[in-house]
């Protein structure tokens, strides 16, 4: 169900499975990830020092951007089954309800929390749709020489990593891709985070 976005009855002829038992399985897997400390704080951790040192160096690199922590973007998964007294608050302009998740992607792919509070003097790419922080580092909208010229096309450049994060994410566990039928935010929260624990610890392996 999570990795190919199926409902509860597509395995009641191969597993003898029915939509309530698989969806059971899915609940108690999907939390069981997140909340098992040993899966938890490896793969779904902020970043550390230690950690902020290797994805600097990495991008550095790869990217020629000294002190870039990685690029911070948002998607959106649809919320099929919103309830109504909340589908004010979640619908997005395509008249639909939405839930924002907004993570930092490293070159490699990795998964993290976006806080940089703790690395003063490193920095997130993002589009322009975020406010002006010293921590958030935005393209150059109307480049007047051709150093700022430069500096866009290699921003943008940089910035497709979290746009490849949430491409691979997304290919990997079709359940993000079609509309998600949980009626409770926190099953689609643990949902989500699971996907992402899971992308993180094939990425590690990889």
């Amino acid at each position: 169900m999570i990795c190919y976005g199926v409902s509860g009855n597509a395995f009641l002829d191969y597993h003898q499975f029915g939509e309530t038992t698989s969806r059971r399985c899915v609940h108690h897997l999907v939390r069981g990830l997140v909340t098992c400390p040993a899966l938890a704080e490896v793969y779904l951790r902020k970043p550390t020092k230690a950690d902020a040192l290797n994805i600097t160096t990495l991008h550095k690199k790869a990217h020629k951007m000294p002190g870039m922590l990685g690029s911070l973007d948002v998607t959106k998964v649809h919320w099929k089954n919103c309830p109504t007294a909340l589908k004010g608050q979640f619908q997005c302009q395509e008249k639909c309800a939405t839930i924002a998740l907004e993570a930092v992607v490293d070159h490699n792919l990795w998964f993290w929390h976006g806080d940089g509070k703790d690395f003063n003097k490193l920095y997130y790419l993002v589009d322009g749709i975020y406010a002006s922080l010293s921590r958030f580092l935005g393209p150059e909208n109307d480049p007047t020489t051709q150093l700022d010229g430069s500096f866009k096309v290699d921003q943008e450049a940089a910035r497709k990593d979290v746009e490849r994060g949430y491409g691979v994410l997304k290919l990997k566990f079709l359940v993000l891709t079609h509309p998600i039928t949980l009626h409770h935010r926190d099953d689609i929260y643990y949902l989500v985070m699971a996907t992402i624990l899971l992308h993180n610890m094939m990425v590690e392996e990889r």
